[in-house]
Parts: structure tokens; sequence; C-alpha cells
């Protein structure tokens, strides 16, 4: 090798090396920690070979490229995670366009806990996006059976759709089939193929590897590790919202939890059961919003009487149905929820109506709830004509237009507007006893996320609303707000002002299906 050769050597060889001491700062202690120190070892010696330099700029090459996939990676100081899988989408989608996270995939967050210390408050939500965006996971790959771990402590958890009851140890499990009694049929004779396939991937070599451990160890649910690997006791709010494995986690997730203040529980059953598992008086904060249409007040009144010194706001309702109608809380349940739980500032809760307000449902709030501040109602928006039309038009949905008939009455009556809004709000704070009220919110109508999974027909409910808010501010004085939304919801009584507001969002409408 002549001087030229060498001293460009030590140069590229000197490039190498800073190239993997930075890509060992965005991955440490992992695989790549190693080959920062061995890469530049195999250079010296390929040089003292005489290799070519072609040989070498090709390994720089790849040197550069791995570091810039590296340099992606988010710095470990973060104190926030909020991303959806797979895409990167932030969870609550507030601005438009949405910011992405650099962290799309679960294995992607998965390392980034391993390697921070410093994190606060994870937001994750793992589905399927249209009709084949999936995640390349439901839950968090831990290490089996070594297991990992994370280092912060975290404070604040909302997972949305993930896979609590996942077990490794399921799915190296060999087929059944005749011949071979622990392998799925398919579409080769006798599952045959299927087989074969199974024993030459790493799925027959880590059965083999398992199979002698403890039954205990190797039968552990994806929570079982992620136990293992973090500490809950700091986590203050937990929201869940569409999880699996419900009935794990409704048993051995509540005794880790011995900080928890706020509890969100959306499309969970085993309700009851978790939040009776908590520390007794624990919670301020529990939200329950049901998506299955059974009964509430089943467990409402054990459930609010084990936390009744400690709760301030309390959230209890269901999401409006196109095609029954909501089972809510009776004037004499909501007297006794009251009188249950004297303390709470913050109510929300569901009323129907039915040619008339909930006037006695509304008299036992205001009579028996002194401490409250803030009460928020969600009521329907569509009437019992308009589900019972929903219903019947279901098996032919494909074909069916939601505005053919021009007699239906779609709206429930009486329709909530500014004047109704104020009406309402006049009657609760005339009759409120205690503490007087200071805020109230009156939602009707679809006001769930925007679907975003596969296509499907929506119904005639999707995207209608409306909503008024009654506020009090510090003079004593009163003011509203009322939302229109011009998708075919009426509202009725209007003034100029209110009239030139809907006609000006019209026309946005109209605006915005021109440009499309």
């Amino acid at each position: 090798m002549d001087c030229r050769t060498k001293g460009l050597a030590d140069i590229l060889i000197s490039e190498f090396s800073g190239v993997f001491s930075v890509f060992s700062v965005f991955s440490p202690g992992r695989n790549e920690l190693r080959l920062g120190f061995t890469i530049p070892k195999m250079l010296h010696q390929a040089m003292r070979q005489n290799i070519t330099l072609i040989t070498v700029a090709c390994g720089i090459l790849s040197c550069v490229a791995i570091s810039a996939m590296a340099s992606t990676i988010p710095q470990y100081e973060m104190l926030e995670i909020d991303t959806t899988i797979p895409g990167g989408l932030e969870t609550t989608r507030e601005e438009f366009p949405p910011r992405r996270s650099p962290l799309r995939t679960m294995q992607q967050v998965h390392d980034f806990l391993s390697n921070s210390t410093t994190l606060k408050s994870i937001k994750l939500r793992v589905t399927l996006l249209g009709c084949s965006s999936h995640p390349d996971r439901y839950n968090f790959p831990f290490d089996f059976p070594a297991g990992s771990r994370y280092s912060f402590k975290l404070e604040s958890l909302q997972l949305d759709g993930y896979d609590f009851g996942y077990q490794e140890w399921n799915r190296v499990q060999p087929p059944s089939s005749k011949l071979f009694p622990s392998y799925p049929h398919s579409w080769s004779p006798d599952g045959i193929g299927n087989y074969f396939w199974w024993y030459m991937s790493d799925l027959a070599t880590r059965y083999y590897k398992w199979r002698d451990l403890p039954d205990d160890q190797k039968h552990k649910k994806n929570l079982d590790q992620w136990k293992d690997a973090m500490d809950f006791s700091h986590i203050r709010e937990l929201a869940l919202r569409d999880i699996r494995g419900q009935s794990v986690v409704a048993i051995r997730l509540p005794q880790l939890l011995n900080s928890l203040t706020s509890l969100t529980i959306r499309g969970v059953h085993h309700v009851r059961e978790f939040v009776l598992g908590l520390p007794r008086d624990s919670l301020e904060h529990l939200s329950w919003i049901s998506g299955c249409g059974c009964r509430q007040s089943h467990f409402v009144l054990d459930v609010v009487g084990y936390h009744a010194r400690s709760l301030a706001r309390l959230e209890l309702r269901e999401p409006e149905s196109s095609y029954h109608q909501r089972e809510v809380l009776t004037a004499e349940e909501l007297a006794s929820l009251g009188d249950l739980a004297p303390n709470l500032q913050e109510l929300t809760i569901d009323l129907n109506r039915n040619g008339t307000w909930p006037v006695e449902e509304l008299q036992s709030v205001a009579k028996h709830y002194p401490r409250l501040k803030r009460l928020t109602i969600y009521l329907e928006l569509a009437s019992e004509q308009r589900r019972q039309h929903e219903s019947s038009a279901w098996p032919r949905r494909s074909t069916w237009l939601s505005d053919e008939d021009e007699d239906l009455d779609n709206m429930a009556r009486p329709l909530l507007n500014k004047t109704t809004g104020m009406e309402i709000f006049e009657l609760l704070r005339r009759q409120k006893v205690g503490e007087e009220l200071i805020e109230l919110k009156l939602f009707a109508g679809d006001w769930e996320r925007s679907h975003d999974g596969p296509l499907y027909t929506a119904p005639w409910l999707e995207h209608q609303k409306a909503w008024d808010t009654v506020v009090v501010n510090g003079n004593d004085s009163v003011w509203d707000e009322m939302d229109f939304v011009p998708r075919g919801v009426i509202v009725p009584v209007l003034d100029e002002d209110e009239e030139e507001q809907l006609r000006l969002l019209e026309m946005d409408v109209a605006h915005e299906d021109w440009e499309t």
C-alpha cells in the first residue's frame, strides 16, 4: 500500500469512527453500539489486506445511510409521546394539517421507551387506518422470556386499541391437524405445507427453546410483561379506549395504580371491577363512556359510593345511536347519585327528550348537587321516527337515501336552540341548591371521532350535531354561545345576526364542495 492510499485510509477510518460515535448516541445499549466499535477495527484489517478503495467507499455510504436513519429517532429527553400507529399522526389531531410523530411503528415506540429516562406522558392509538394500513402489531414487543425495562416514571397514560392479552407463547405454537394435532387447517392437504413453514421458521426455534420454561413464565400476557418492565405506581391519569384483554386489565392493573386520581374508560367492559379494585376514595375524576348500549345505573351507585369523598368530576354517558334510544339515569337515580357524592363540582350526563324537556331530571340535579358549578348534558338529536326508519332501512342501506321521505320528522323535540338553551339554564338556576351554577353545556347529535377505518356506509346521524353553552361571567351576567351545523340540522327561531351567521356558514360549505 503506497503512502497516498495509506493516508486516505486513515482519513476514511477517522470518518467511520465519527459516524459511529454519533450513531451510538441514538441507540445506546443495542447492537448498534457494539457495531460502533467493531467496524473501525474491521476497516484497519481491510486496509492492511489491501482492499480496494471502492469497497471502502461502499462501506462509507452504508454508514452514512445508517447514521441518517438513526438521526430521525427523537432525543430521549422528550417528556411526551403522542402518536397513532401506523402513520405517526398525533392522537388528538387538533391542528390541520395534523402533526406527525417520528415514532410510526410499535417497535420504534418500544425502542424509544427502552432508552428514555425522562418520559412523563404516553398518548398512543394503535388501529387499522383505511382498508390496508395495518400496524406492525397491537402491543409493545417486550423481550421474551428475559423481559424489558422502562426506566422513566410515567404520570399519564392514554391507550387506544392496545392489546394487553397477547401471549408470545401462543404465537409460536405448532400447527394442529389430523397428522399434527397442534396446527390449523389450510389450503394445503391436511396443513402439511403450513406445518413445514412453521418448522422452518423462527417460530419452531422459539417453541423448542421455550417449551421447558415454568408455566407461569411461559403463559405471561403482554400486561404481565409490561408490569415487569415499568413501575405503574406514579401514574396519576389513565385513559383506556377499546382495549383488548379487558378482563386481564380489570383484575391485574388496578392494584398497581397507587397514585391514580383521574380515570377515563371508553368502550371497555368490567368497569365496575376495575374501579372497585382501586384504593378507596382515590379518584377525583371518573369518566365512563359506554359503547355497548347497556344500562349504567346497575353499577353507578356502587362505583360512585366507593370514591364518594374524593370524587369532584364525574362523566357518565353513551354516544347517541341511530338505531336505539339510550338508557339514561332516572330522576330518582340522579337524586341518589347526588346525595351519595356531595362534593361533585362538575357533572356530565345523558338526558333524553320526547316532546318535552326532562324537567324532573333537571330538578333532581338542581336540588341534590349542592357543590355543582358546571353541568354538561348530551341530548339526542334524532327523533324516534328517525331511529325506526334507520333500523328498518338497515338491510337495504346500500340503495337507501337518508332524505327520501320529505314528511319524515328527523329531529327530537323540543328543538335545541339559543332560546331553549337559556330556558333550561334559568330553570336550573332558580331551583339550584347550594353553590351557584356558572356553566351549562348542551350537546346534541354526533360528537364522536370521525371514522378512519375501512370503507363503510355512514348512518344518517354521522357529523350532524349542535351545541349551546351558557356561562355566567365574573360580573354575574349571563352570555351564551351556539354552534350552527348546516348539514341537515334544523335551527329554528333565528334572529337577524344568527341568520347571517348561518348563511355565511352555508356559503363556506358550498365553496368547499365546489373546490373539491
